[in-house]
């Protein structure tokens, strides 16, 4: 249920991370109140990103504790396919 609750916060960042990408490239140069917005929604994209991405691994090892290590490696080999 985690994972998917992670998996589904990704997509609305990506979303944030493309719209902030078409700003920074429609905004002026010279428009340094707009520029200091653009770089503070990217820094906050990039550390959600982070914390999704540590979670994630977290959930991840928490589980292959609890199945044991032949079950892990099954799901890690299951996973990467």
């Amino acid at each position: 249920m985690l994972l998917n609750l992670i998996h589904d916060l990704a997509q609305p960042l990506s979303n944030i991370e493309t719209s902030a990408y078409c700003l920074g490239r429609a905004i002026d140069a010279d428009n340094l109140r707009a520029q200091q917005y653009l770089r503070l929604v990217e820094q906050q994209v990039d550390r959600a990103r982070g914390l999704l991405a540590a979670a994630s691994t977290e959930l991840n090892r928490a589980r292959a504790r609890e199945l044991g290590p032949v079950e892990a490696y099954e799901m890690a080999t299951t996973a990467s396919h």
